[in-house]
């Protein structure tokens, strides 16, 4: 009878004496694992007598989690949806009342690629699995992670993409963030076009899936003492959760004035001195809430009702 020998790389395989010489057989190791005194173990380990020991040296897209390899999407909880390429109304609708001036003139944008959205705020359990850290003020796993400033957003987007094999969307120096390529394919933050198109889903609502702001998001209107748990409320017609309310979201642009000129994929300035924030919070009236406010903040600039969600593009 023919034996085979079949070595899985999703766990650090322990084989018996007898099993020896696994090169000598004229077999070889799956890919990303490697020989170590006749056995196959991750990069990086070696071979006690029993079984593969020491940190493992993991590919690009896997995260080592004791003496085995696991592809790190598959270790932590979060949702994408696609939101399509199209053209909408960016700011103040004409019937809305609450507007600034911040929110005007209204003009049109084309946003020219799809692409995709963490259907709500990342939230604490994420951010800790990609950062060791949790910033937070209200400490609870599945509410967004808040107190975080801009660069802390950026950082995140990075070290996700690290932690899943995608490309790194920004180059980060000392006081200075370059947003390498447009079409990156990495985790960034939203444009406001891109953010304020996602909130709006096609639709002709004051709030993300709603002209009635309890329906789909929290407000200081019912406050009840901090941020709630992701994704309790109604979602837009696009499957995303909190677009309105429980905390606020940074979005990549440097704030600037509207003007009444069409868009194609806009990004906001190259400089400033404050970044735009949208969304509305737990603390804030309804009116900010709505998917047309804008408002900004110092990029240093952190608090209990900052947070943010990440995009990137197939």
């Amino acid at each position: 009878m023919l034996l085979l020998l079949y070595v899985s790389c999703s766990t650090s395989p322990t084989l018996p004496k007898e099993n020896a010489n696994f090169e000598e057989r004229g077999l070889s190791c799956q890919k990303d694992l490697v020989l170590e005194s006749g056995y196959c173990c991750w990069k990086g380990q070696g071979w006690n007598g029993h079984s593969c020991v020491g940190e493992a040296i993991c590919p690009a897209g896997q995260i080592a989690l004791g003496n085995q390899c696991k592809i790190f999407r598959e270790t932590v909880d979060y949702e994408v949806v696609l939101i399509p390429k199209g053209t909408f109304q960016q700011g103040c609708s004409a019937r809305d009342q609450d507007c600034s001036g911040l929110e005007q003139p209204a003009h049109n944008v084309t946003l020219d690629k799809d692409f995709y959205m963490m259907e709500s705020e990342v939230t604490q359990e994420l951010y800790t699995s990609v950062m060791n850290t949790n910033p937070s003020t209200f400490i609870e796993t599945k509410h967004p992670v808040e107190m975080v400033t801009w660069y802390n957003a950026i950082q995140f987007a990075n070290q996700l993409s690290h932690l899943e094999g995608k490309e790194q969307c920004y180059i980060l120096s000392e006081n200075d963030v370059q947003w390498k390529e447009k079409d990156c394919t990495g985790w960034r933050l939203p444009t406001e076009a891109e953010w304020e198109r996602a909130a709006r889903g096609d639709e002709a609502y004051l709030y993300a899936g709603s002209n009635h702001p309890n329906e789909v998001g929290w407000s200081g209107e019912h406050w009840e003492g901090g941020h709630y748990p992701v994704c309790l409320k109604k979602r837009n017609r696009y499957g995303l959760c909190d677009m309105s309310g429980n905390v606020m979201e940074w979005v990549w642009d440097w704030k600037a004035d509207y003007t009444s000129q069409n868009k194609l994929n806009p990004s906001g300035p190259l400089q400033g001195s404050s970044r735009i924030v949208r969304g509305g919070s737990w603390n804030l009236d309804n009116r900010f809430l709505r998917v047309s406010e804008r408002y900004e903040f110092n990029p240093d600039h952190r608090d209990a009702i900052l947070g943010f969600r990440l995009v990137y593009f197939p």
